[in-house]
């Protein structure tokens, strides 16, 4: 609703500004009294007033005192007065007046029609300079939202409902490549490979206020600018509806921004990363046949020195026994050292062969009971040392998904070491238990026996590294890097814990069933 303009009427007497009121009434404003000087100024402060019709002679403060306070007000210097007098009547008391500051000086008693022309003069006055203010305050504000819109690094282009485009900033110019006065007053069509705005504009043209304010925006996508010289630019594009202050649609806003360096990036990126998957392919068939290779060499050997050492073994067996009177002490234990060595050196070679075929063989997972594989396992291990104190607890064990088989290797591999680190332990402490970890199940063997230092923690998995000697633990090393492999066929890992001559913590895990 729009406001009615505001008088300030000023008189010492009550029934002079009744009488002002009835005269101004016919005149659609709104009319403030005022009894003095004082209460005037301060209705000053309280209100914005189009003029002040002051009686000239009033006690403490005259007409002429209250001009020159509102002269010297920055909010009322330019507020218009129309003096009123009776007895001041004279050339003197009349310019003194208007160098007060009064626009107009009216004698009583006038004609009321002659004062209401006065009033509706300096009105009309007020009107037309609010008007001219809030265009000059308009103006303003479009130059300065004109220099930002320019300023701006991404290309804007201003549409009306009907896709002619009406403003356009440096950068919308620069990247399309037409002068201002080739795009103003064009139709936006021209800029764009393919039309996809001509529906949202009209959805916007049509738009009813009851409908969902989404359709105010059109959402970023990449489309392909066409430039003056048929040049096709990559560019991300969004729009917003253009409003006016009471809320209706006048036009849209578009936003461009040139996206061809990072196309070229992805297309890089792309072209880098394929090259990259070739030849991480390359190298992974390399190294897969460089692995079947050294299989296929590891179980050639493996197998060629098994008759060489059957016969060293036999032989240095007839010896001894045809012989054995004929050596003294030290002969019969270089004969005997001959015949371990020969044990653990067939050993090593069953290991091996074991290790090779391990590669070549495939991985057929079913569902196992790891509780009943680990009480079984572990009473196969004890089976030759029933004399043996070992406290043995399974925890409750969930499922595995896994190839039975190799699994048993490795459970039995585990409890195997277990059973044998604690051998010089008086009670022998063995717990298998299992967690949650990343999304896997870990399985582990914890035993209170010898232990390791962890300083040497990865030499465990490595084929033939042991970190005790034959005297303390028999043993060839490669037990552990068997394990490592079948646990790494079944997508998991294989880690250890342990503390010098207190225990050791054997862990592995298995993607969940």
């Amino acid at each position: 609703m729009e406001q009615k303009q505001k008088i300030l009427i000023v008189d010492d007497k009550v029934e002079n500004l009744i009488t002002l009121e009835k005269v101004l009434q016919e005149i659609q404003v709104e009319i403030i009294r005022a009894e003095s000087g004082n209460e005037a100024l301060k209705a000053t402060l309280n209100h914005d007033f189009a003029m002040v019709v002051v009686d000239v002679q009033m006690p403490e403060m005259d007409g002429y005192e209250l001009a020159e306070y509102i002269r010297s007000e920055e909010k009322t210097k330019h507020l218009p007065l129309i003096f009123l007098s009776a007895v001041y009547s004279d050339d003197y008391h009349v310019f003194k007046g208007y160098e007060a500051g009064a626009v107009d000086f009216v004698i009583k008693p006038y004609n009321p029609y002659y004062l209401i022309s006065k009033v509706k003069i300096f009105l009309k006055l007020d009107e037309q300079k609010k008007e001219l203010l809030e265009k000059l305050e308009l103006e303003k504000s479009k130059n300065y939202l004109e220099s930002i819109l320019m300023s701006v690094n991404d290309s804007i282009i201003v549409l009306s409902l009907d896709g002619v485009m009406k403003t356009v900033n440096k950068a919308a110019l620069s990247l399309w490549g037409y002068k201002h006065k080739e795009m103003i007053d064009s139709h936006f069509g021209k800029l764009f490979e393919n039309d996809i705005y001509s529906n949202w504009l009209n959805s916007l043209n049509n738009y009813d206020e009851s409908q969902n304010k989404t359709n105010f925006t059109f959402k970023k996508i990449e489309v392909n600018l066409v430039t003056k010289k048929k040049l096709i630019i990559p560019a991300l594009l969004s729009g917003s509806a253009l409003l006016e202050r009471e809320g209706s649609i006048q036009g849209a806003v578009l936003v461009a921004v040139d996206i061809s360096d990072r196309k070229r990036s992805e297309i890089k990126i792309q072209q880098m990363n394929e090259e990259l998957e070739e030849r991480v392919e390359e190298r992974t068939c390399q190294l897969e046949q460089s692995n079947k290779d050294l299989e296929s060499f590891s179980y050639s050997v493996s197998h060629d020195l098994r008759a060489p050492l059957r016969a060293i073994s036999g032989f240095t067996n007839i010896i001894y026994e045809t012989y054995t009177d004929k050596f003294d002490d030290e002969g019969k234990r270089l004969i005997n050292v001959i015949l371990d060595r020969t044990k653990l050196l067939g050993m090593m070679i069953d290991d091996i062969l074991s290790f090779s075929r391990l590669g070549r063989k495939d991985v057929v997972k079913r569902t196992i009971d790891m509780n009943k594989l680990f009480a079984e396992s572990f009473n196969e291990v004890t089976g030759f040392c029933k004399e043996r104190n070992i406290d043995f607890k399974i925890l409750h064990l969930p499922l595995a998904q896994a190839d039975a088989a190799l699994i048993k290797y490795v459970i039995t591999n585990l409890l195997s070491n277990a059973v044998k680190f604690t051998r010089y332990r008086e009670e022998a402490n063995i717990e298998v238990g299992s967690f949650i970890k990343d999304d896997k199940v870990v399985y582990y063997v914890k035993d209170n026996g010898a232990g390791f230092d962890m300083e040497y923690a990865d030499k465990l998995y490595g084929v033939f590294q042991r970190l005790h000697s034959d005297k303390e633990f028999e043993g060839t090393g490669v037990g552990l890097a068997i394990v490592s492999k079948i646990i790494l066929k079944h997508g998991g890992k294989v880690w250890a814990e342990g503390i010098l001559n207190e225990g050791a913590t054997f862990y592995f895990s298995l993607p969940p069933k």
